[in-house]
């Protein structure tokens, strides 16, 4: 009975053990992750140079920035719902799982359960961070590498750390991902506004024999270049996939950017035959019906793209705007900025960040009366979207007829400069060219 009871207590411990090497892993799904990668990715050891350790940036501190930087490109890089119904494979597809032997298990301890258990053995990233120059005026240069490869190779100036602590931990972070996962990295830079770092991490993309990732790569280049450039991109990618929507999505818009407006119904069309479970085709073909004033059509248009399973904010959006032209014919009549604020509410029930949304919002409930709605919700349009010049003039119309009318003034004097052609060409958002005349008056 003893030996009995003794098997069973080791046994215990031996579980005991497993599950709490494995808990120390990670708690982000790595044993997943694991699994449907090939080798799991470990940081190991990047020294630092002195000037980076009197600003009390320890070797452990750079590399836990790493790994909290990777997460914010990982988070950056996810799709939205109406996003992934276009990217469908690539959204759906597990994300590199990325970690350290910092404040955890030992990189051995790693090593052994995952060859035990799964017989991987975890790539290991190191490397180091050396300053060159003089102190005050010197370079700092990061080398980093994977078993020997160099995957980051990075150069900034004193200067540029006085400026931000965190600007090399930014780039070798960026670098460690953009290996692993480009075409997310990339998507990431993007939305962060970092162009030259999504182009890096898409070379690698646009000469892949994968003729998945080539087309993708070249859609998003696409949104990164001129007129010309961009069209070339698209057109590339439509000679791998003649139905790939995104690219005929993208291509609608820019022939209705140009005006040629039969040619991107063509092109929405495509897009609505090559998915008819997507909304997009559909949207692309209502805007371009509303550049021609085809309000009854355009709606037609929207409806559809609103009915499809995917949830899309800008369709409802769109139903709202085209709701605030109508409603401005008649504006003694409140029901319809009433309608129109009920579609932006909508658009946001789909999309809680929809900046456009609530600024849309905003102007129906002003013209309708309610001067505090549209200030709650144009402030929340400012929060997501600040430098949108339509947002501030909401908010300067609305901040006025609440009776502060100089904090209002201020800020029109301020934006002013930024859109001095606005008589003929007022930014994008309905109803700015009449609101600023209020302040000229």
């Amino acid at each position: 009975m003893d030996d009995f009871l003794n098997k069973i207590q080791n046994l215990a411990k031996t579980i005991t053990t497993v599950i709490i090497s494995l808990f120390a892993i990670g708690s982000s799904s790595f044993i997943v992750k694991s699994v449907l990668y090939p080798q799991a990715v470990v940081i190991e050891q990047i020294s630092i140079p002195p000037i980076l350790e009197e600003r009390g940036l320890k070797t452990e501190i750079i590399v836990q920035r790493i790994l909290d930087e990777i997460q914010v490109l990982r988070k950056d890089a996810q799709v939205d719902r109406a996003e992934n119904a276009i990217f469908g494979a690539m959204s759906n597809k597990p994300d590199a799982q990325i970690d350290a032997t910092f404040g955890g298990i030992s990189l051995k301890t790693i090593e052994h359960v995952l060859a035990e258990i799964f017989d991987k053995k975890p790539k290991k990233i190191m490397g180091e961070i050396t300053q060159w120059g003089d102190k005050d005026s010197g370079q700092l240069q990061a080398r980093i590498r994977m078993n020997n490869s160099v995957i980051s190779s990075r150069t900034v100036t004193k200067d540029d750390i006085d400026q931000n602590n965190d600007i090399i931990v930014r780039l070798i972070a960026f670098d460690i991902y953009s290996h692993f996962e480009p075409f997310r990295a990339a998507l990431a830079a993007v939305k962060q506004g970092r162009a030259d770092d999504a182009r890096h991490a898409l070379r690698a993309l646009i000469i892949s024999d994968d003729p998945t990732d080539r087309k993708y790569a070249l859609w998003l280049r696409s949104t990164l270049s001129p007129i010309r450039q961009r069209e070339l991109d698209l057109l590339e990618a439509l000679s791998i996939d003649p139905n790939f929507t995104l690219a005929l999505v993208s291509m609608a818009v820019l022939e209705r950017d140009r005006k040629n407006f039969d040619a991107s119904l063509d092109y929405a069309e495509r897009a609505i035959q090559s998915d008819q479970t997507t909304p997009n085709g559909y949207h692309e073909k209502g805007r371009t019906l509303r550049a021609q004033e085809k309000f009854d059509d355009a709606l037609e248009a929207f409806k559809k793209a609103c009915s499809q399973k995917i949830p899309y904010a800008p369709c409802f959006n769109q139903m709202g705007e085209i709701a605030l032209i109508q409603a401005d014919k008649n504006p003694t009549q409140a029901q319809g900025y009433r309608h129109a604020y009920g579609e932006f509410i909508k658009a946001i029930r789909v999309d809680p960040i929809h900046a456009w949304a609530y600024s849309n919002a905003a102007y129906a409930a002003m013209r309708a009366g309610d001067l505090k709605e549209a200030q709650l919700l144009v402030k929340r349009a400012r929060e997501l979207d600040p430098n949108t010049a339509s947002h501030v003039i909401r908010y300067a119309a609305i901040t006025a007829q609440l009776g502060n009318k100089e904090e209002a003034q201020s800020l029109i004097t301020a934006l002013l400069p930024t859109i001095p052609n606005w008589e003929q060409n007022p930014p994008p958002g309905w109803g700015n060219r009449a609101l600023l005349r209020l302040f000229k008056n």
